[in-house]
C-alpha cells in the first residue's frame, strides 16, 4: 500500500466510436487478482509483460463518454470532456468488497492534461475519496517512463 513505485491505479481502457463524430465512448476494465500478481512479478512493467485483456474485469456501468469542446472556461481552449455515461457508476471497494461505493466523475483531457474530478460515496452519502469543493486533481504528462 505504500510502495511508492507501485501504480496507484492500474487500468485498461477501450475507445468506441460514437454516433457524435466529436465524441467517443471508453469502457474501464480493472486488473484481476491474477492480473495484479503478473504485474508484481514484472514490477508493473508493460514493456516486460502485458496481461492479456481476459485477466482484467470490465467495470459495468462506469463508461465514459468524451466530448470535443471548442472552447471551455477553465482551459480558455479546446478540450476533451468526460462524464460517465449514466451519471454515475457503482463499484464494489476494493479495500472493502462488501462496501458498495457510488462513483461521479468529471473529466477534462487536452495534449498534456488530464485533470480529474471524481468524487467516491459510501452507501451513506459520505465522500470517501475526492474534493468536496469539486476541485479537480490536475495532472500534467511528464516525459515516457
Amino acid at each position: 500500500e505504500n510502495d511508492v513505485n507501485r501504480p496507484y491505479r492500474y487500468r485498461y481502457y477501450q475507445f468506441f466510436p460514437n454516433n457524435n463524430k466529436h465524441s467517443c465512448i471508453m469502457k474501464l476494465y480493472k486488473p484481476s487478482k491474477v492480473a495484479i500478481e503478473k504485474l508484481l512479478v514484472t514490477g508493473y512493467s508493460t514493456t516486460k509483460s502485458l496481461p492479456p485483456i481476459d485477466d482484467f474485469e470490465y467495470l459495468q456501468g462506469c463508461d465514459v463518454i468524451w466530448n470535443r469542446q471548442k472552447l471551455l472556461g477553465i482551459f480558455n481552449r479546446p478540450c476533451f470532456k468526460g462524464e460517465l455515461l449514466s451519471g454515475e457508476c457503482k463499484v464494489f471497494s476494493e479495500k472493502d468488497p462488501t462496501l458498495l461505493l457510488t462513483i461521479r466523475d468529471e473529466l477534462f483531457l487536452r495534449k498534456n492534461e488530464l485533470w480529474i474530478n471524481d468524487q467516491v460515496r459510501n452507501p451513506q452519502g459520505v465522500l470517501v475519496y475526492g474534493n468536496k469543493l469539486g476541485i479537480p486533481y490536475k495532472l500534467i504528462k511528464k516525459s515516457s517512463i
